[in-house]
């Protein structure tokens, strides 16, 4: 269990520092188009990764758990 927990730190903390693509298009959007694209474009973003993580909480619901 504790295995499980220092991989999902590891891998979080990886995942936190990468830069993707959104965050390049999110620049270029915000100094061509202007700021308040650029935050319509920043909000689009953040609630698709709250969706995907409801997502994923919701469907963790239907495995089961071993005590073993």
């Amino acid at each position: 269990m504790i295995e499980a927990i220092i991989r999902g730190i590891g891998i979080g903390l990886v995942l936190t520092f990468l830069t993707g693509p959104v965050f390049f298009a999110l620049i270029k959007t915000s100094i061509e188009k202007g700021f308040h694209v650029g935050v319509a474009l920043a909000l689009g973003w953040v609630s698709s990764d709250v969706v995907w993580v409801g997502a994923v909480l919701f469907g963790t619901q239907y495995f089961e758990s071993s005590s073993h």
